[in-house]
């Protein structure tokens, strides 16, 4: 079965070495890791939270909420999460630009 971008994310920052996890996430927009984390259990999230310094896990959190009011197709959240999965796989290495368009009602 095929990997979901979720799972690759986890994988991902389960190969890195916490400093390097910490890092690499640190350089992410906020609102990027919040989508990113959509479709992740709370204890995954909370793994991926613990490797944020206190200040970015509240920032991610409130983005969290944010997020979770607008009404991003799947699509949109692939992809953020497949740039988000290039970047950690490639050491940061990608440039990265954040934008996505709400949908209207």
């Amino acid at each position: 079965m095929a990997e979901t971008p979720d799972q690759k994310l986890l994988r991902l920052l389960s190969r890195l070495q916490a400093q390097e996890a910490q890092n690499r996430l640190l350089r992410l927009s906020d609102r990027d890791l919040a989508i990113s984390m959509l479709y992740l259990d709370e204890m995954q999230r909370n793994l991926v939270l613990s490797l944020l310094g206190n200040k970015k896990r509240e920032r991610v959190e409130q983005e969290q909420r944010y997020v979770s009011r607008l009404r991003l197709t799947y699509s949109q959240y692939r992809v953020v999460i497949d740039r988000v999965n290039r970047y950690l796989e490639h050491g940061g290495q990608t440039g990265l630009s954040s934008y996505i368009r709400p949908r209207r009602l």
